[in-house]
């Protein structure tokens, strides 16, 4: 049989399991998403050209989000990894090579985020958290600005573009549509329904040892049947392993929130949980299991523990990166593993941090070409930045990386916060757990991510997750901060008026009655004398 049908099928089966486990309320949101994943992949099969592939999805996606700006944002969260990012088209352009460069991704966002965007950017910005705005606009126009060092001024151009679509528009669009939490509670339905998504398709393929997807696209980032560890295929499906194993554990506690919210039944949480960790098993990335601990754990702690409880774990993360750092820089025989991973990143730091101290500030745009890295060029030719951090402040210097993690770190505070002002779980009202939940889960799934990309590239749908994640977590907070003031402003006025108003005028004195003769009738004891 065509290997194209079997894929389009094996991907229709996947969807018809993710729709049986999917909470009953979300089944019409749930059919859309699964039948847009089936269509999305059926076009991407069956289509060899690429332009006819992206017109196609550009009128499937466009149909699908056609309801509404609010429903796009959820369906992009859901359909966003459809396809990988490898999957490429030059758009032409009378008197250029090419206009610009689609992949799926940035397709998605442009056609189900652009009218929430457009409708956001005609709205009164919101009262809170502007400042993560300005930083992630001014990483948009300093990255894109800095490609003047070495590109064409159109090719500048198409790389603010890529940038604006890919940074700016995402994190505008999410979070300021999720503008109530039931907005917030479908965004995390969304999640989970592309997260078991990805981990049934990372079952199949495991199952038939054959990574299908890794066939769609001119740089796939999976191999199709021979990158086996541990026993077993290293399961990739849309993305590169390291993701699919953070994104499969974030689904892992999904599934336990559902459950606890009784929106699915033990029984298919349960399925849910054994698929989701089979898959993140699979994917054989030690980086991705990292990362994985790191979500897990963050959730348990963030919305078990008290204040207390999370300090000691601020200081155990802080202790963990401070040994690591000291086995990198000792050149310590811990790190030397059995496929060379490990001691290469380790390499690649060493070799960065001399390269930091001469260009801190702007960083350099040769550094593939820098005697200094060439004995890190592998087999296939490439030096391979496997840490974003490390890749982003050597091509953008300090101000780059401290401008992105300054973005995230303001969310993070701004989550934590609100986090602070919820009481205790044994305290909690049905409503206040529910949302101690999403925080929790929000704040863990940015440090599990900020774990994964110390370990592997900024490529594919990684920076995608960033700023969705990001985008998610501040939309919480918002709404967590928005209710938290408007139930203080009326104790605030009341008080205020007691404050402001005269005390009411005393009644002048009057003379005392006289006392009754005689006995006092029984009932005339409780009346209050006049």
């Amino acid at each position: 049989m065509n290997p194209s049908i079997v894929a389009i099928a094996l991907t229709g089966f996947a969807a018809l399991l993710v729709l049986m486990l999917m909470p009953k309320e979300d089944k019409p949101f749930a059919v859309a998403v699964c039948v847009t994943w089936v269509f999305v992949a059926a076009i991407a099969f069956l289509l060899a050209d690429a332009s006819l592939t992206f017109i196609a999805l550009f009128m499937l996606l466009a149909a699908a989000g056609a309801a509404s700006p609010r429903g796009g944002v959820f369906l992009y969260i859901a359909v966003m990894p459809a396809l990988p990012a490898g999957l490429l088209y030059d758009v032409p352009m009378p008197g250029l090579n090419y206009l610009i460069t689609l992949d799926y991704p940035k397709l998605a966002a442009l056609v189900l985020l652009g009218p929430a965007f457009i409708k956001a950017s005609f709205t009164r910005a919101p009262a809170h958290f502007r400042g993560i705005e300005h930083l992630l606009l001014f990483f948009v126009l300093f990255t894109g600005l800095m490609a003047f060092r070495d590109l064409p001024f159109t090719s500048v151009l198409r790389t603010i573009f890529d940038l604006f679509v890919l940074v700016y528009l995402p994190f505008i669009a999410i979070s300021r549509t999720l503008i109530t939490q039931k907005d917030i509670d479908w965004a995390l339905r969304a999640f989970f329904a592309s997260f078991l998504m990805l981990a049934v398709i990372g079952v199949i393929s495991t199952l038939r040892s054959w990574n299908y997807y890794a066939s769609i696209g001119e740089g796939s980032f999976g191999k199709a049947y021979f990158d086996v560890r541990n026993g077993l295929l290293r399961v990739s499906a849309t993305m590169i392993p390291s993701l699919l194993a953070a994104l499969t554990s974030a689904g892992l506690i999904l599934a336990l929130v559902l459950r606890a919210r009784k929106e699915i039944s033990p029984l298919f949480a349960y399925i849910s949980i054994g698929i989701l960790g089979f898959t993140c098993f699979a994917t054989g990335a030690r980086g991705g299991w990292l990362a994985a601990i790191a979500c897990v754990a963050a959730y348990f702690v963030f919305y078990y523990g008290g204040a207390a409880l999370r300090r000691l774990a601020y200081a155990a993360a802080i202790i963990c990166v401070l040994v690591g750092f000291s086995l990198i820089f000792s050149d310590s025989d811990v790190l030397n593993d059995e496929y060379g991973t490990v001691n290469y990143r380790a390499e690649l730091i060493r070799t960065s941090v001399a390269q930091i101290q001469e260009r801190p500030l702007f960083g350099a745009s040769d550094i593939f070409n820098l005697p200094r890295f060439q004995h890190l060029r592998q087999g296939e030719g490439i030096i391979d930045l496997v840490n974003a951090y490390i890749q982003i402040v050597l091509f953008y210097g300090l101000v780059g990386l401290g401008t992105l993690l300054g973005a995230h770190a303001l969310g993070a505070m701004g989550g934590l916060r609100e986090l602070n002002e919820l009481p205790r779980p044994r305290d909690l009202t049905p409503a206040q757990a529910e949302q101690r939940r999403t925080v929790a889960f929000l704040l863990a799934m940015q440090g599990g991510y900020l774990v994964l990309i110390a370990t592997i590239s900024f490529v594919a749908q990684v920076p995608h997750y960033g700023y969705l994640i990001l985008a998610a977590l501040v939309a919480q907070a918002r709404i967590l901060k928005t209710q938290r003031l408007a139930a203080a402003e009326p104790d605030k006025t009341i008080a205020e008026t007691e404050a402001i108003a005269p005390p009411p005028p005393e009644a002048p004195p009057s003379s005392p009655s006289p006392a009754p003769s005689g006995p006092v009738p029984y009932g005339a004891r409780f009346v209050r004398r006049q």
